[in-house]
C-alpha cells in the first residue's frame, strides 16, 4: 500500500485499511477499464465477480465504512446510495460492452 493511502487512514485505528472492504474502490476501476475496451481482461472479470459475490439477496451491497472525506477525527461523510449506484453502473456497463 502506498504512502498516500496510509496517510488517509484515521489515526488510532490500527489496520483500518486492511479491514475496509474495497467495494467503493472497485467500481471506478472496473468502469475505467471498460472505457478502455478491456471488458475481457482478467482484472475486469475479477472485479465483476467480486461485485456479484458480495451482492446481497435484495440486490444491494453493504458499505459499512464512511467513504467520504469530511474532517478526520471530527466527522466523516457517508454517501448512502453510492454503495448501490456505482456497482449497478459498473455491472450495466459490463453487460453493455459484452453485448456489442
Amino acid at each position: 500500500m502506498g504512502a498516500g493511502v496510509r496517510r488517509a487512514v484515521p489515526t488510532g485505528c490500527p489496520n483500518f485499511a486492511a479491514r475496509v472492504p474495497a467495494l467503493h474502490l472497485r467500481q471506478p476501476a472496473i468502469m475505467g477499464l471498460l472505457a478502455g475496451d478491456e471488458e475481457k481482461s482478467p482484472e475486469v472479470s475479477r472485479g465483476i465477480q467480486y461485485l456479484l459475490r458480495n451482492q446481497k439477496p435484495d440486490g444491494t451491497w453493504d458499505e459499512i465504512y464512511f467513504t467520504g472525506t469530511g474532517f478526520p477525527k471530527h466527522f466523516y461523510i457517508r454517501y448512502h446510495n453510492y454503495r448501490n449506484c456505482f456497482p449497478l453502473m459498473a455491472l450495466g456497463q459490463y453487460v453493455k460492452k459484452l453485448g456489442r
